[in-house]
């Protein structure tokens, strides 16, 4: 997600708004902490884990499905794939 924002003067820093999609995507609230760094010529801003907001599984998918960021193209298992898939397990593999 991208969006052009405006920096606006307080007092004697710089601030910027952040937009409401973006706070709903992170659960930030007011006087949330979040981390900030330079890279190169970006500014990174971080939710600590702590405070991001847990979004189900279900949520995500739908997110993915209606913004077209998921590729739900079938996809085709070979013989070898199968071959893997069907093996047995022989030690502490995760069971599927």
């Amino acid at each position: 997600m991208s969006k052009t924002i405006t920096v606006t003067k307080w007092g004697g820093t710089l601030g910027v708004r952040l937009p409401k999609e973006f706070v709903s995507k992170t659960g930030l609230t007011d006087k949330s902490k979040m981390q900030f760094r330079v890279v190169g010529n970006a500014i990174m801003l971080s939710v600590p884990d702590a405070q991001r907001r847990h979004i189900p599984l279900s949520e995500r998918m739908e997110k993915a499905l209606m913004d077209d960021s998921c590729d739900i193209t079938p996809y085709e298992i070979t013989e070898e794939d199968r071959e893997w898939l069907d093996m047995p397990s022989v030690g502490e593999e995760f069971p599927w």
